[in-house]
């Protein structure tokens, strides 16, 4: 095999390897959900914008 052909072998390894790591580390829509429990929850409402330094990044469920 010359170079040039087994730098293009090496480089569509790396290609295939990059594209399941994204795939199995979160390529998707991904995300998880944080339960927390509050022993005086009265101003926190179903629906309400859940954020984390000034950016929203998801609702409360329950």
């Amino acid at each position: 095999m010359s170079r040039l052909g087994r730098v293009a072998a090496l480089g569509a390894v790396i290609a295939a390897v990059t594209l399941v790591a994204l795939v199995l580390v979160g390529g998707g829509s991904g995300g998880y959900e944080v339960t927390a429990k509050f022993i005086n929850a009265g101003q926190i409402v179903k629906g309400n914008p859940v954020q984390t330094g000034g950016t929203a990044i998801g609702t409360v469920k329950d």
